[in-house]
């Protein structure tokens, strides 16, 4: 195996809205800092995603020195910062439920008008408990399954290769670190105990894909069954469809864009291999 660094970072201030690229990220328990600590809910209280309204992938979200800033291709900014108020709301993400704290409501309104029902921003506290299942003991923040998602350029070049008239982007897939350099397309199946930089991570267990990667990252629409149509193809097991890694911090505090990137140790059987 070849050289290999790290290609790009992102985060996701908010879950399942626009994505930030960024050149270096800061490590914690729960993902990258200020990673998916926000969160739309609807009036159950239950989260809210791309996969019913796509177009939360026109949601675009920009630091600034106070907190953040929404806005969207043809709605006003608007300034977001951290909550001061002792209320909490318990919210519903998948089977977990946890304690957040609401957005003022002329934020709330600000979003509701953006996706045409009522909704509630919501940030998780400090104190705000949330864990990695399958017998992990790393926190979570508001991300699906686990603090951090890997995908490689290798992987996805290959992928697109197999698609006619496609070129999809990175971002297609939400992660927050992709890779690059001199190794086979999938061989991250096999990554188990990884350094990037200074830090270290385990990955936990590939990533299922849900419909997600069939919208356009800045369009907000679907566009027909791919790449989930190819994938299928090539990539299903036990009736799911897998691409990338998940993964959990074991010690470090930061990483940039540009750095090398060594695999520890290996795990058991590929994809390809547990397919017979």
């Amino acid at each position: 195996m070849g050289s290999i660094r790290v290609q790009e970072l992102f985060i996701y201030p908010i879950k399942s809205t626009q994505g930030i690229r960024v050149q270096e990220m800061e490590l914690t328990e729960l993902g990258p800092a200020y990673d998916r600590r926000w969160m739309l809910v609807g009036e159950k209280n239950e989260f809210l995603t791309q996969r019913k309204f796509p177009q939360l992938s026109q949601l675009f979200v920009e630091f600034d020195e106070e907190g953040l800033q929404l806005f969207t291709p043809s709605m006003r900014r608007i300034k977001v910062r951290v909550p001061t108020t002792k209320e909490r709301i318990a919210v519903k993400i998948w089977q977990d439920v946890c304690q957040a704290v609401p957005a003022d409501a002329e934020i709330n309104q600000w979003i509701s008008e953006l996706l045409r029902i009522p909704v509630t921003l919501v940030y998780m506290p400090e104190s705000s408990q949330r864990q990695v299942h399958e017998s992990s003991n790393s926190g979570l923040s508001f991300a699906d399954t686990h603090p951090f998602h890997l995908i490689t350029s290798p992987s996805l070049i290959d992928l697109n290769d197999r698609i006619a008239n496609e070129n999809l982007l990175s971002l297609c897939f939400r992660p927050n670190i992709v890779v690059e350099g001199d190794f086979p397309p999938y061989d991250e199946d096999q990554w188990d105990l990884i350094k990037i930089g200074d830090a270290e991570f385990r990955c936990r267990e590939w990533c299922s894909r849900c419909q997600i990667p069939t919208i356009h990252p800045f369009i907000g629409v679907r566009q027909g069954s791919e790449p989930l149509h190819t994938l299928e193809k090539y990539r299903l097991w036990k009736q799911e469809i897998w691409f990338g890694q998940n993964m959990i911090l074991v010690s470090g505090s930061k990483i940039r864009v540009g750095d090398s990137v060594s695999v520890t140790t290996r795990t058991g059987k590929s994809l390809a291999e547990v397919q017979g």
